[in-house]
């Protein structure tokens, strides 16, 4: 019945209205960046053994998969407890790879402001321990990266989205807008790699970080 329908009062009405589009204007003036972070010296990419793997800070590329691994560390300028909307890291590939799938994993270790662990093997050389250096700092879980394409000479390639383990770093009590994170890339399948130029052998190929963030 037509007679029965209630037409809300003016007034009521507009402000309905006027709260839907605050709402909305507030959601669309939300603002995200996209920050890039790039290696800064030959200490901040290096590979990483599980043990008798010798490792020094001037190699001009690095290798994962196949049980080999590398870390990665990066200075962001991101603020405390902003939110995280996408992380990935960029690589140059060092050579034309074999058309094998490499199954590697991501991890970023629970720290605001991360050094090496180094272990020594039974004749005395030094190696940085993978797996001492997540027991020692902790760390957040990983991210799976299946990598069945090839990889190309000086052709970019993009990791797996790591975003949810790189949010909690940046949630800590200590964490700053000049912390640093160091992330593990290592895989797991025999004699599948892939090989990406390092700091010292061209800075402007080194790895990069690639972060979407929002206060």
């Amino acid at each position: 019945d037509e007679s029965m329908m209630i037409e809300p009062p003016a007034l009521a009405r507009r402000s309905w209205i006027d709260t839907i589009n605050q709402v909305q204007v507030k959601y669309s003036q939300r603002q995200y960046f996209s920050s890039v972070y790039t290696i800064a010296s030959i200490y901040d990419d290096n590979g990483c053994g599980y043990g008798f793997t010798p490792t020094t800070f001037s190699q001009d590329h690095y290798t994962f998969g196949g049980g080999s691994g590398v870390l990665l560390r990066f200075q962001l300028d991101i603020p405390r407890n902003a939110s995280i909307g996408r992380a990935f890291l960029r690589f140059v590939s060092f050579n034309n790879s074999p058309p094998n799938t490499v199954n590697a994993f991501i991890r970023v270790m629970d720290s605001s402001n991360p050094d090496y662990v180094w272990a020594t093997d039974y004749v005395g050389n030094q190696y940085m321990d993978c797996d001492l250096l997540s027991t020692t700092l902790g760390y957040f879980g990983d991210t799976a990266w299946s990598i069945s394409n090839r990889w190309y000479l000086n052709q970019t390639y993009d990791s797996a989205d790591f975003a949810s383990l790189l949010q909690p770093v940046v949630h800590r009590s200590d964490w700053t807008q000049t912390s640093k994170v160091m992330i593990r890339i290592w895989g797991v399948s025999p004699g599948n790699q892939r090989i990406f130029w390092g700091y010292a052998g061209a800075p402007a190929k080194a790895a990069q970080l690639h972060v979407s963030w929002s206060r």
